[in-house]
Protein backbone atom coordinates (compact mmCIF):
# COMPACT_ATOMS: atom_id res chain seq x y z
CA UNK A 1 0.00 0.00 0.00
CA UNK A 2 1.24 3.48 -0.88
CA UNK A 3 -0.02 6.04 1.63
CA UNK A 4 0.30 9.80 1.54
CA UNK A 5 0.13 11.21 5.07
CA UNK A 6 -0.57 14.90 5.65
CA UNK A 7 2.07 15.10 8.39
CA UNK A 8 2.34 18.81 9.19
CA UNK A 9 0.93 18.29 12.69
CA UNK A 10 3.30 15.37 13.26
CA UNK A 11 6.35 17.59 12.83
CA UNK A 12 5.19 21.01 13.96
CA UNK A 13 2.43 20.87 16.59
CA UNK A 14 3.26 20.48 20.27
CA UNK A 15 -0.30 20.42 21.66
CA UNK A 16 -2.90 17.65 21.67
CA UNK A 17 -3.37 17.19 17.92
CA UNK A 18 0.39 17.01 17.46
CA UNK A 19 0.77 14.36 20.14
CA UNK A 20 -2.11 12.35 18.68
CA UNK A 21 -0.63 12.61 15.19
CA UNK A 22 2.85 11.52 16.27
CA UNK A 23 1.60 8.55 18.23
CA UNK A 24 -0.59 7.28 15.39
CA UNK A 25 1.82 7.94 12.51
CA UNK A 26 4.93 6.56 14.22
CA UNK A 27 3.08 3.32 14.92
CA UNK A 28 1.63 3.18 11.40
CA UNK A 29 5.16 3.15 10.00
CA UNK A 30 6.05 0.22 12.25
CA UNK A 31 2.84 -1.66 11.48
CA UNK A 32 3.13 -1.15 7.73
CA UNK A 33 6.83 -1.87 7.49
CA UNK A 34 6.38 -3.43 4.02
CA UNK A 35 4.30 -0.52 2.73
CA UNK A 36 5.36 2.82 1.25
CA UNK A 37 4.77 5.97 3.27
CA UNK A 38 5.11 9.56 2.12
CA UNK A 39 4.99 12.09 4.96
CA UNK A 40 4.04 15.38 3.35
CA UNK A 41 4.66 18.48 5.43
CA UNK A 42 3.78 22.11 4.91
CA UNK A 43 6.37 23.68 7.25
CA UNK A 44 5.38 26.04 10.02
CA UNK A 45 6.25 29.65 9.28
CA UNK A 46 8.21 30.01 12.49
CA UNK A 47 10.57 27.18 13.36
CA UNK A 48 8.85 23.82 13.64
CA UNK A 49 9.99 20.36 12.73
CA UNK A 50 11.43 19.74 16.15
CA UNK A 51 8.83 17.32 17.45
CA UNK A 52 9.40 14.28 15.25
CA UNK A 53 12.27 12.54 13.49
CA UNK A 54 11.03 9.90 11.02
CA UNK A 55 12.78 6.53 10.83
CA UNK A 56 15.39 6.09 8.17
CA UNK A 57 15.00 3.28 5.72
CA UNK A 58 13.30 2.07 2.63
CA UNK A 59 9.58 2.71 2.45
CA UNK A 60 9.46 6.07 4.28
CA UNK A 61 10.15 9.46 2.74
CA UNK A 62 9.46 13.05 3.75
CA UNK A 63 8.27 15.67 1.27
CA UNK A 64 8.49 19.31 2.38
CA UNK A 65 6.13 21.53 0.43
CA UNK A 66 7.55 24.75 -1.05
CA UNK A 67 5.01 26.78 0.91
CA UNK A 68 4.03 27.09 4.59
CA UNK A 69 1.12 25.48 6.39
CA UNK A 70 -0.69 28.80 6.42
CA UNK A 71 -0.28 29.14 2.67
CA UNK A 72 -1.29 25.51 2.14
CA UNK A 73 -4.53 26.23 3.99
CA UNK A 74 -5.00 29.37 1.93
CA UNK A 75 -4.39 27.63 -1.42
CA UNK A 76 -6.27 24.40 -0.83
CA UNK A 77 -9.06 25.29 1.56
CA UNK A 78 -9.68 29.05 1.64
CA UNK A 79 -9.31 29.64 -2.10
CA UNK A 80 -10.17 26.08 -3.13
CA UNK A 81 -7.42 25.83 -5.76
CA UNK A 82 -7.29 22.13 -6.79
CA UNK A 83 -3.49 21.91 -6.79
CA UNK A 84 -3.07 18.14 -6.85
CA UNK A 85 -0.70 16.72 -4.21
CA UNK A 86 0.78 14.45 -6.89
CA UNK A 87 2.71 17.46 -8.17
CA UNK A 88 4.77 17.39 -4.97
CA UNK A 89 4.56 13.84 -3.62
CA UNK A 90 3.78 11.54 -6.51
CA UNK A 91 0.93 9.06 -6.57
CA UNK A 92 -0.62 7.09 -3.70
CA UNK A 93 -3.26 4.46 -3.13
CA UNK A 94 -4.77 6.32 -0.20
CA UNK A 95 -4.45 9.68 1.59
CA UNK A 96 -4.56 9.94 5.38
CA UNK A 97 -4.65 12.99 7.63
CA UNK A 98 -4.50 12.76 11.45
CA UNK A 99 -5.67 16.38 11.39
CA UNK A 100 -8.87 17.96 10.05
CA UNK A 101 -7.86 18.39 6.42
CA UNK A 102 -6.22 16.37 3.66
CA UNK A 103 -4.70 17.78 0.46
CA UNK A 104 -6.52 17.14 -2.84
CA UNK A 105 -5.46 14.09 -4.83
CA UNK A 106 -7.94 13.30 -7.58
CA UNK A 107 -9.54 9.85 -7.68
CA UNK A 108 -7.71 8.74 -4.54
CA UNK A 109 -9.62 7.59 -1.44
CA UNK A 110 -8.90 9.49 1.73
CA UNK A 111 -9.43 9.48 5.48
CA UNK A 112 -9.39 12.59 7.67
CA UNK A 113 -9.61 13.03 11.45
CA UNK A 114 -12.05 15.28 13.31
CA UNK A 115 -10.90 15.98 16.85
CA UNK A 116 -13.91 18.02 17.95
CA UNK A 117 -16.65 20.29 16.66
CA UNK A 118 -16.23 22.98 19.32
CA UNK A 119 -16.50 25.64 16.63
CA UNK A 120 -20.12 24.52 16.19
CA UNK A 121 -21.09 23.42 19.71
CA UNK A 122 -19.36 26.33 21.51
CA UNK A 123 -18.70 29.00 18.86
CA UNK A 124 -17.99 31.64 21.52
CA UNK A 125 -15.00 29.62 22.73
CA UNK A 126 -12.93 30.11 19.59
CA UNK A 127 -11.81 33.10 17.53
CA UNK A 128 -14.15 34.47 14.87
CA UNK A 129 -11.56 33.94 12.14
CA UNK A 130 -10.90 30.30 13.08
CA UNK A 131 -14.61 29.60 13.51
CA UNK A 132 -15.43 30.96 10.04
CA UNK A 133 -12.60 28.94 8.50
CA UNK A 134 -13.60 25.68 10.19
CA UNK A 135 -17.30 26.20 9.44
CA UNK A 136 -16.48 26.44 5.76
CA UNK A 137 -13.80 23.77 5.49
CA UNK A 138 -14.54 20.94 7.92
CA UNK A 139 -18.06 20.02 6.67
CA UNK A 140 -16.73 19.86 3.08
CA UNK A 141 -13.75 17.74 4.13
CA UNK A 142 -16.00 15.36 6.04
CA UNK A 143 -18.53 15.10 3.23
CA UNK A 144 -15.91 14.27 0.58
CA UNK A 145 -13.82 11.85 2.68
CA UNK A 146 -14.28 8.11 2.27
CA UNK A 147 -13.82 7.69 6.02
CA UNK A 148 -13.88 10.14 8.91
CA UNK A 149 -11.88 9.22 12.00
CA UNK A 150 -13.02 10.69 15.32
CA UNK A 151 -11.24 10.63 18.67
CA UNK A 152 -14.18 9.62 20.87
CA UNK A 153 -17.71 8.27 20.72
CA UNK A 154 -18.88 11.69 21.86
CA UNK A 155 -17.26 13.32 18.82
CA UNK A 156 -18.82 10.64 16.62
CA UNK A 157 -22.25 11.63 17.89
CA UNK A 158 -21.50 15.28 17.13
CA UNK A 159 -20.28 14.48 13.62
CA UNK A 160 -23.44 12.48 12.90
CA UNK A 161 -25.76 15.12 14.37
CA UNK A 162 -24.12 18.31 13.16
CA UNK A 163 -22.48 17.26 9.88
CA UNK A 164 -24.93 14.55 8.82
CA UNK A 165 -22.24 11.92 8.23
CA UNK A 166 -23.53 8.33 8.21
CA UNK A 167 -22.28 6.06 10.96
CA UNK A 168 -20.84 3.66 8.36
CA UNK A 169 -18.35 6.32 7.26
CA UNK A 170 -17.15 7.13 10.78
CA UNK A 171 -14.35 5.27 12.53
CA UNK A 172 -13.62 5.84 16.23
CA UNK A 173 -9.85 6.17 16.70
CA UNK A 174 -9.45 7.30 20.28
CA UNK A 175 -6.64 9.14 21.93
CA UNK A 176 -4.56 7.14 24.39
CA UNK A 177 -1.86 7.57 27.00
CA UNK A 178 1.88 7.07 26.65
CA UNK A 179 3.29 4.31 28.85
CA UNK A 180 5.53 6.83 30.58
CA UNK A 181 2.51 8.25 32.45
CA UNK A 182 1.72 4.83 33.95
CA UNK A 183 5.33 4.52 35.14
CA UNK A 184 5.76 8.16 36.19
CA UNK A 185 7.17 9.16 39.56
CA UNK A 186 6.69 12.64 41.05
CA UNK A 187 9.36 15.17 40.22
CA UNK A 188 12.18 15.35 42.72
CA UNK A 189 13.09 18.41 44.74
CA UNK A 190 15.70 19.60 42.23
CA UNK A 191 13.27 19.34 39.31
CA UNK A 192 10.51 21.12 41.24
CA UNK A 193 12.89 23.91 42.20
CA UNK A 194 13.95 24.30 38.56
CA UNK A 195 10.32 24.72 37.50
CA UNK A 196 9.33 26.80 40.53
CA UNK A 197 6.80 24.22 41.74
CA UNK A 198 5.91 23.58 45.41
CA UNK A 199 5.94 20.22 47.15
CA UNK A 200 2.15 19.88 47.04
CA UNK A 201 -0.03 21.34 44.32
CA UNK A 202 -3.10 21.09 42.12
CA UNK A 203 -2.44 21.09 38.39
CA UNK A 204 -3.98 22.47 35.21
CA UNK A 205 -2.40 21.49 31.89
CA UNK A 206 -3.28 23.04 28.55
CA UNK A 207 -3.24 26.20 26.51
CA UNK A 208 -4.63 29.21 28.37
CA UNK A 209 -7.70 30.06 26.30
CA UNK A 210 -11.43 30.50 27.05
CA UNK A 211 -12.40 26.91 26.21
CA UNK A 212 -10.22 25.55 29.03
CA UNK A 213 -12.16 27.60 31.61
CA UNK A 214 -9.25 28.91 33.67
CA UNK A 215 -11.37 31.78 35.01
CA UNK A 216 -13.85 29.54 36.84
CA UNK A 217 -11.06 27.20 37.94
CA UNK A 218 -9.35 30.15 39.63
CA UNK A 219 -12.64 31.28 41.20
CA UNK A 220 -13.15 27.78 42.55
CA UNK A 221 -9.63 27.71 43.92
CA UNK A 222 -10.28 30.97 45.79
CA UNK A 223 -13.63 29.72 47.07
CA UNK A 224 -12.12 26.43 48.28
CA UNK A 225 -9.80 28.20 50.71
CA UNK A 226 -7.02 25.65 50.23
CA UNK A 227 -4.73 27.60 47.90
CA UNK A 228 -2.26 28.70 50.56
CA UNK A 229 -1.51 25.07 51.45
CA UNK A 230 -2.06 23.48 48.03
CA UNK A 231 -1.62 26.10 45.28
CA UNK A 232 -2.62 25.62 41.66
CA UNK A 233 0.14 25.11 39.07
CA UNK A 234 -0.93 26.29 35.60
CA UNK A 235 1.22 24.64 32.93
CA UNK A 236 0.33 25.97 29.52
CA UNK A 237 1.25 28.63 27.02
CA UNK A 238 -1.02 31.63 26.46
CA UNK A 239 -3.38 31.07 23.52
CA UNK A 240 -6.00 33.43 22.17
CA UNK A 241 -8.12 35.41 24.61
CA UNK A 242 -5.74 34.63 27.46
CA UNK A 243 -5.49 38.13 28.93
CA UNK A 244 -8.25 37.99 31.55
CA UNK A 245 -7.26 34.55 32.82
CA UNK A 246 -3.57 35.41 33.01
CA UNK A 247 -4.27 38.72 34.80
CA UNK A 248 -6.41 36.87 37.35
CA UNK A 249 -3.78 34.16 37.78
CA UNK A 250 -1.03 36.74 38.27
CA UNK A 251 -3.10 38.42 41.00
CA UNK A 252 -3.43 35.07 42.78
CA UNK A 253 0.27 34.43 42.19
CA UNK A 254 1.01 37.51 44.28
CA UNK A 255 -0.93 35.84 47.10
CA UNK A 256 1.02 32.60 46.71
CA UNK A 257 -1.92 30.40 45.68
CA UNK A 258 -1.06 30.09 41.97
CA UNK A 259 2.21 29.17 40.27
CA UNK A 260 2.80 29.97 36.59
CA UNK A 261 5.61 27.94 35.02
CA UNK A 262 3.75 28.21 31.69
CA UNK A 263 5.61 25.87 29.33
CA UNK A 264 6.87 22.67 30.94
CA UNK A 265 9.33 20.55 28.92
CA UNK A 266 7.69 17.39 27.64
CA UNK A 267 10.21 15.23 29.47
CA UNK A 268 9.01 16.71 32.79
CA UNK A 269 5.28 16.39 32.10
CA UNK A 270 4.69 12.82 33.41
CA UNK A 271 6.47 13.60 36.68
CA UNK A 272 4.58 16.87 37.03
CA UNK A 273 1.28 15.03 36.59
CA UNK A 274 2.26 12.15 38.90
CA UNK A 275 3.17 14.54 41.71
CA UNK A 276 -0.10 16.50 41.62
CA UNK A 277 -2.66 16.23 44.40
CA UNK A 278 -5.27 16.38 41.62
CA UNK A 279 -5.70 17.40 38.00
CA UNK A 280 -8.14 20.27 37.48
CA UNK A 281 -9.58 20.27 33.95
CA UNK A 282 -13.01 21.96 33.86
CA UNK A 283 -13.17 22.60 30.11
CA UNK A 284 -16.38 23.80 28.54
CA UNK A 285 -16.02 21.22 25.79
CA UNK A 286 -13.50 18.67 24.50
CA UNK A 287 -13.23 16.11 21.76
CA UNK A 288 -11.42 13.77 24.15
CA UNK A 289 -9.59 15.35 27.10
CA UNK A 290 -6.05 13.97 27.06
CA UNK A 291 -4.93 15.54 30.40
CA UNK A 292 -7.77 13.68 32.11
CA UNK A 293 -6.54 10.36 30.72
CA UNK A 294 -2.91 11.14 31.56
CA UNK A 295 -3.72 12.04 35.16
CA UNK A 296 -5.72 8.85 35.64
CA UNK A 297 -2.88 6.84 34.10
CA UNK A 298 -0.58 8.33 36.76
CA UNK A 299 -3.11 7.38 39.45
CA UNK A 300 -4.00 11.01 40.18
CA UNK A 301 -7.53 12.23 41.07
CA UNK A 302 -9.28 14.33 38.42
CA UNK A 303 -11.81 17.14 38.67
CA UNK A 304 -13.25 17.86 35.24
CA UNK A 305 -16.21 19.22 33.33
CA UNK A 306 -19.42 17.49 32.28
CA UNK A 307 -18.91 17.44 28.50
CA UNK A 308 -19.77 13.99 27.06
CA UNK A 309 -16.20 13.29 25.91
CA UNK A 310 -14.80 14.07 29.37
CA UNK A 311 -17.29 11.67 30.95
CA UNK A 312 -16.36 9.06 28.36
CA UNK A 313 -12.70 9.34 29.35
CA UNK A 314 -13.17 9.71 33.11
CA UNK A 315 -15.96 7.17 33.61
CA UNK A 316 -16.68 6.60 37.31
CA UNK A 317 -13.08 7.46 38.23
CA UNK A 318 -13.30 11.28 37.95
CA UNK A 319 -15.18 13.99 39.83
CA UNK A 320 -17.44 16.16 37.66
CA UNK A 321 -18.71 19.71 37.88
CA UNK A 322 -20.61 21.80 35.39
CA UNK A 323 -18.04 24.26 34.01
CA UNK A 324 -20.16 27.16 35.29
CA UNK A 325 -20.66 25.64 38.77
CA UNK A 326 -17.86 27.22 40.80
CA UNK A 327 -19.30 26.03 44.13
CA UNK A 328 -19.29 22.34 43.17
CA UNK A 329 -15.81 22.70 41.72
CA UNK A 330 -14.60 24.25 44.98
CA UNK A 331 -16.23 21.44 46.98
CA UNK A 332 -14.40 18.85 44.89
CA UNK A 333 -11.11 20.70 45.41
CA UNK A 334 -11.58 20.63 49.18
CA UNK A 335 -12.39 16.93 48.99
CA UNK A 336 -9.30 15.84 47.02
CA UNK A 337 -7.02 17.96 49.19
CA UNK A 338 -8.41 16.51 52.42
CA UNK A 339 -8.23 12.82 51.47
CA UNK A 340 -5.16 10.98 50.20
CA UNK A 341 -5.80 8.35 47.52
CA UNK A 342 -5.31 4.75 48.55
CA UNK A 343 -3.12 2.44 46.51
CA UNK A 344 -6.28 0.59 45.45
CA UNK A 345 -7.86 3.81 44.16
CA UNK A 346 -4.74 4.74 42.21
CA UNK A 347 -4.60 1.31 40.62
CA UNK A 348 -8.30 1.48 39.73
CA UNK A 349 -7.72 4.71 37.83
CA UNK A 350 -4.81 3.19 35.94
CA UNK A 351 -6.72 0.02 35.13
CA UNK A 352 -9.65 2.01 33.74
CA UNK A 353 -7.51 4.09 31.43
CA UNK A 354 -5.70 1.04 30.00
CA UNK A 355 -8.65 0.61 27.63
CA UNK A 356 -7.33 3.61 25.66
CA UNK A 357 -4.48 2.13 23.64
CA UNK A 358 -2.32 3.73 20.93
CA UNK A 359 -1.62 0.30 19.45
CA UNK A 360 -5.32 -0.50 19.21
CA UNK A 361 -6.15 2.88 17.70
CA UNK A 362 -3.33 2.60 15.16
CA UNK A 363 -4.50 -0.86 14.11
CA UNK A 364 -7.94 0.60 13.42
CA UNK A 365 -6.41 3.32 11.24
CA UNK A 366 -4.23 0.85 9.34
CA UNK A 367 -7.05 -1.59 8.60
CA UNK A 368 -9.31 1.30 7.59
CA UNK A 369 -6.72 2.61 5.15
CA UNK A 370 -6.24 -0.83 3.62
CA UNK A 371 -10.00 -1.19 3.25
CA UNK A 372 -10.56 2.05 1.33
CA UNK A 373 -7.32 1.64 -0.66
CA UNK A 374 -8.68 -1.60 -2.08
Amino acid sequence: MRTLVEASAVFDQCAGIGRYSRNIVSRLLELGVDDHWTLMRAPAERGGGAYYTPPRGQGVRVVNLPFSRRNADRIWFRLGIPLDARLFAGGADVVYSPDFTAPPMARTPRMITIHDLAFLTHPDKTTDALRRYLERVVPCQAESADLVAVVSNATKADVQRLLGIDSERIVVVRNAVDERFFRAQPLGQIERARLGIPDRYLLMVGTVEPRKNHINALRALEASGVGQDVPLVIAGRPGWGFEEAVAYAEKLYQRGIVHLPQYVPDVDLPGLVAGATAMLYPSWTEGFGLPVAEALAAGVPVITGTAPALKEVGGDLALYADPADVDTMAEHIRHVVAIDSTLEERRARQEWIRQFSWDSSTSIVYESLRKIAQ
